[in-house]
């Protein structure tokens, strides 16, 4: 099976997703971290869209769960913390909204989650790359909330960047996520709705186990 949750960049989605996968037995997909190395590969290349699409047609993009957690590989090289970066979030949004991007993207991500039990989140995957998706989450929060939640994530991983700048950030990945023309940030028609802005980390948890228990009660009858 596979669970996806779709929303805003800081609504908690990938922290919520990595306790639901722990919890309940599930395998993480991290969909959004396959368009962050990319988009490492986009600056690494001098920020040239063609080369990048030649990289990608080149270079393997895998993910790894060892003892320290899931851990992410361009070629073998550990990218984890790398692909974390301002500077790749800074540009993220941008690579994403190549639809040529997107495709070979998905492509490595659909084997992936056929062969097993996954929980991903990210922004299109409801709408556009598992439109099959047993359980669909449409996760929000208010951008002030977003705001403290992104830097916080970013001060635990050693940077400090203004509040201002976090706020614009998000701010802006929200309108070219929005507007794009290919695969825009989307609620799929069929996803539960989880407004975070006022749920603490447990009870968003909370919400989606006891989703997915409904769930393979309704299916093991």
């Amino acid at each position: 099976m596979i669970i996806v949750i779709d929303g805003p960049s800081g609504a908690g989605k990938s922290s919520t997703a990595k306790a639901v996968a722990a919890r309940a037995g599930l395998n993480l997909l991290d969909t959004g971290a396959f368009y962050r190395m990319a988009t490492l590969l986009y600056l690494r290349h001098g920020s040239e869209m063609s080369v990048l699409l030649k990289r990608l047609n080149e270079v393997s993009l895998d993910l790894e769960l060892q003892d320290s957690g899931l851990h992410f590989l361009i070629d073998g090289e550990d990218v984890t913390d790398l692909i974390r970066t301002p500077d790749v979030s800074d540009k993220v949004s941008l690579v994403a909204s190549n639809g040529q991007v997107r495709d070979l993207v998905n492509n490595r991500l659909r084997p992936i989650a056929s062969t097993g039990n996954f929980i991903a989140e990210g922004r299109d995957l409801g709408t556009v790359v598992f439109p099959q998706a047993d359980l669909k989450f449409w996760m929000t929060a208010d951008l002030e909330k977003r705001t403290q939640r992104r830097l916080a994530e970013l001060s635990d991983a050693g940077h400090h960047i203004d509040e201002a700048s976090v706020r614009k950030n998000l701010a802006e990945r929200d309108r070219i996520d929005s507007s794009r023309d290919i695969a825009p940030l989307e609620r799929a028609r069929d996803a539960i709705d989880i407004d975070t802005t006022s749920l603490n980390f447990e009870q968003q948890v909370n919400f989606i186990l006891e989703q997915y228990h409904h769930w393979r009660t309704k299916h093991q009858q």
